[in-house]
């Protein structure tokens, strides 16, 4: 359970308002900050960085838009800290990668220690990669949110909390590799309902295991895998200390 901020969050100095209507962001966040619908669209035009025990807290209806055209290979966000993105249905939170064709991720736990957290609720998240989730660091939590528009798998490695994918609806998109030693990662009672185009042979599944050691383990359960292809979840060959638990799902044909 992540609690919201105790202090009293500002939009920090690395904001630049703009005449006609929006505000760019980029950098180093240095206190608990909270984005406003009222001020969106946020423009992303360098990466923003979210410290550990700094907190950024987005509200319903902000639309966050990667502007970082110029400035290829990189995240939208490093999260060493806390986001907290909750929406709520008719209000959710926007995540626009704009169609980057670089493998850049929107969310990177890159260097982040155990207590880093990413929590998404009610948010849209498309024409990007996801996650970019590197080993031995904190958790991921995305539930009832729409993924569109994904052209590259998303990595979820060695969490050290419990990691929830939940409740989600995967159109145009790509799926997960994952690996867990010290959590459970739960991927339950999603809609699987399209893979993209552009996905080479290889990465054509929604979940790939391939790594799951002592009593760590992915749950793959009350998902809802609709025209699937050949394959929706796999594990890695080549690795010994794997296992999935895939049971109870609905395989549509």
């Amino acid at each position: 359970m992540f609690t919201e901020p105790t202090t009293n969050p500002t939009i920090p100095e690395l904001t630049t308002p703009k005449a006609d209507g929006f505000i760019e962001v980029g950098g180093a966040i240095s206190t608990d900050t909270i984005w406003t619908a009222d001020k969106s669209p946020y423009h992303v035009v360098d990466m923003i960085q979210i410290p550990q025990d700094i907190t950024l807290t987005i509200e319903p209806g902000v639309e966050v838009i990667d502007d970082m055209t110029s400035k290829p290979y990189k995240e939208m966000f490093i999260v060493h800290g806390k986001i907290l993105a909750h929406g709520i249905e008719s209000q959710p939170v926007i995540f626009d990668g704009m169609g980057r064709e670089d493998g850049s991720a929107i969310f990177s736990l890159d260097g982040a220690s155990e207590t880093a957290a990413l929590d998404l609720r009610h948010t849209l998240l498309q024409n990007a990669r996801i996650f970019c989730h590197p080993c031995d660091t904190g958790s991921i939590q995305l539930r009832h949110s729409k993924l569109l528009n994904l052209r590259e798998n998303s990595y979820i490695w060695y969490p050290k909390s419990d990691t929830h994918i939940e409740h989600n609806i995967f159109s145009n998109a790509a799926g997960f590799s994952v690996g867990t030693s010290d959590a459970l990662i739960y991927i339950r009672w999603n809609r699987f309902e399209s893979r993209h185009a552009s996905l080479d042979e290889s990465y054509e599944f929604w979940v790939q295991g391939w790594a799951a050691y002592d009593t760590a383990n992915v749950i793959v359960s009350g998902n809802s895998f609709l025209n699937v292809g050949e394959m929706a979840v796999k594990l890695k060959p080549g690795y010994d200390s794997t296992k999935l638990d895939a049971r109870e799902n609905f395989w549509g044909t």
